[in-house]
């Protein structure tokens, strides 16, 4: 009798351990799967913060643009009618920013054979502001001041209030007919924030790292295009004599870009190579712009509208 209750009190706890075993196994199997969504939402959260880029590209190889800049590189393509409209903020020594507003308009003939001209294609409204063309190339009168000069706190004027963050209309007409009666939305003006601040006391240079260079800006969730970012050096330095600059050989001049395909949460960190070859302290011009456009065809001819915003920097690379 006390032999058999031996047994079972050992056939008892065998079975506790080998159920607190199997126990601790599945805390451990859970914990192990827990680790692995949390890393891997981290690591999704992380690749979202740092965004989808292009290629870097030499924005003066035209080759190359329509497959990596999307919408931006239109401007590079010619087409039968075009209208453009851009407003850019530079960014001043205080902090503070003021606009530039720009609409063009223009219609050509000649793709095809390269002989292209400058021609009179109608009637062009960019919502209610009517451009026509008066022999040399398209103005809107209502954009002109009483010297018969573009005005441009006019223009400034009409892409603050009706243009960035709206659905706008443009449309074409020539001879009663409609070429093409367009809506689309103009992206929100983006405003630069984070590291992009460090300001470099007295002057309207930023000095940013160019292996760390991470800044922030606002987002626009209605924004399908993405970000533009463009470099311009022409070989300046930071403290270099107006005589110094005056001797710069064109040689050292530098242009490049990358299209941030999606607008993204968090910070953005600039693919390195944009800054290839660029010495530590050089001077350089960068745009960040967002903006709209669209492409379309009409008995053989293309037409091309496109909206952005953006803001100009002044930097020097660390």
């Amino acid at each position: 009798m006390v032999v058999m209750l031996e047994k079972r009190v050992k056939i008892n706890i065998f079975k506790f351990k080998t159920i607190r075993k199997m126990n601790n196994i599945k805390t451990l199997i859970i914990v192990i799967i827990f680790s692995f969504l949390a890393f891997g939402c981290k690591d999704k959260e992380e690749d979202l913060n740092q965004g989808t880029f292009s290629k870097v590209v030499d924005i003066s190889l035209h080759e190359n643009l329509n497959n990596e800049l999307g919408i931006y590189s239109g401007r590079y393509i010619g087409h039968n009618s075009n209208v453009n409209i851009a407003y850019t903020k530079t960014t001043s020594i205080d902090n503070s920013s003021k606009g530039s507003g720009r609409i063009t308009v223009w219609s050509l003939e000649g793709l095809e054979s390269g002989n292209v001209t400058n021609v009179n294609g109608g009637d062009y409204y960019v919502n209610d502001i009517h451009f026509k063309h008066n022999g040399l190339g398209y103005v809107s009168e209502q954009l002109l001041g009483s010297n018969n000069l573009l005005d441009f706190n006019k223009i400034n004027g009409f892409i603050e209030d009706e243009v960035i963050g709206k659905k706008i209309k443009i449309k074409n007409e020539l001879n009663n007919e409609i070429q093409f009666d367009e809506e689309f939305y103009v992206p929100e003006q983006i405003h630069l924030s984070g590291s992009i601040e460090n300001l470099i006391e007295g002057t309207a240079y930023r000095r940013m790292d160019k292996n760390n260079f991470t800044f922030g800006f606002n987002r626009d969730e209605k924004n399908e295009h993405g970000i533009l970012i463009t470099l311009k050096y022409r070989g300046e330095s930071y403290g270099m004599t107006m005589d110094d600059i005056q001797n710069l050989s064109g040689n050292t001049e530098v242009s490049r870009a990358v299209h941030l395909k999606e607008e993204s949460t968090g910070d953005i960190t600039i693919p390195k190579e944009l800054f290839t070859g660029i010495p530590s302290n050089a001077i350089v011009t960068m745009h960040i712009t967002r903006g709209s456009g669209k492409l379309f065809e009409k008995e053989g001819k293309q037409s091309f509208i496109r909206a952005s915003t953006s803001e100009q920097i002044r930097v020097v690379l660390d």
